[in-house]
């Protein structure tokens, strides 16, 4: 399975603006990615799915491994996808960043999640990304 990359910058400011949004209880306001980063269809799509989402934090003293589930509340371009959170987070929303190029579907089956020994079944969708320190 190939893990997405995101630009440190980038998913610094994605998570920002969320982060401020969320604590002033307005949306984000910020340009919508574009098309090679946003798929319409398939955000339109994701409502009411499941999704799996896989994070590898990289940095010098090594990695660290966070995963999560949930069901997807909402889709929008400028704030991203929002999932409301499964399992022992449940009752929480957690907002992947507006780009669907992480997101493939899920082979039918069981997803032992690592962190908490949860076991998923039949998800509809996989998230996976590697979130790498800023380079100075």
């Amino acid at each position: 399975m190939r893990l997405m990359r995101l630009g440190t910058v980038a998913l610094a400011l994605c998570v920002a603006a969320v982060s401020a949004a969320l604590e002033s209880g307005k949306d984000a306001v910020r340009d919508t990615p574009p098309a090679n980063v946003w798929n319409a269809e398939l955000a339109a799509a994701l409502v009411g799915k499941t999704i799996l989402v896989g994070k590898t934090y990289a940095g010098a003293g090594g990695e660290r491994y966070e995963q999560l589930h949930g069901v997807v509340t909402k889709a929008d371009p400028a704030q991203g996808i929002a999932l409301a959170l499964e399992g022992p987070h449940q009752g929480e929303t957690y907002w992947l960043p507006p780009d669907t190029r992480g997101l493939k579907p899920a082979k039918p089956g069981s997803y032992r999640l690592r962190s908490t020994g949860e076991v998923i079944e039949d998800p509809d969708y996989l998230a996976m990304y590697v979130v790498e320190p800023p380079t100075v």
